[in-house]
């Protein structure tokens, strides 16, 4: 089974019905879970990515193309921050974080989210979502995480 995207948000207490939704998941291109009100969502979106991949699936866009409709609208200023797994040398994996970043607000910004709003950034293979010795192939690392500026 591969994990082809994946959206997570959630709120602080006190904006509970202000975000409604708690989670969207697609694996292997089937829509399994999605959710409602994203504006005041204080956790990230998290787009996942293959081994060495920039690509975004089908699926993947259809979700962004979502998300982007729902935040367009918005004054809110977005970080698109890119990581990687340690498989692989700091320096590239670095760029390769980047990259995915730069994908993932690209495709934001066709679909109508200003550019002036989003800031991308790649951390390469730090801030891992799961603990991994060095040169580890890790799934939940490969990551592009979308979140609100403001919290």
């Amino acid at each position: 089974m591969t994990f082809v995207f994946l959206l997570i948000f959630s709120w602080p207490l006190s904006k509970a019905s202000a975000c409604q939704a708690t989670m969207a998941v697609v694996i292997d291109d089937v829509l399994v879970q999605e959710g409602g009100d994203i504006s005041h969502c204080a956790r990230p979106y998290i787009v996942y990515f293959g081994f060495g991949e920039t690509e975004l699936s089908e699926r993947a866009e259809d979700y962004l193309v979502e998300f982007a409709s729902r935040i367009r609208h918005l004054t809110d200023r977005w970080v698109v921050a890119g990581y990687t797994d340690t498989s692989g040398d700091a320096e590239s994996n670095l760029a390769l974080s980047r990259l995915r970043a730069q994908v993932v607000a690209d495709f934001l910004v066709v679909h109508g989210v200003g550019p002036a709003r989003l800031t991308v950034v790649g951390y390469g293979e730090v801030n891992t979502l799961v603990p991994t010795p060095d040169d580890a192939r890790e799934p939940n690392n490969r990551r592009v995480e979308i979140f609100n500026e403001n919290g």
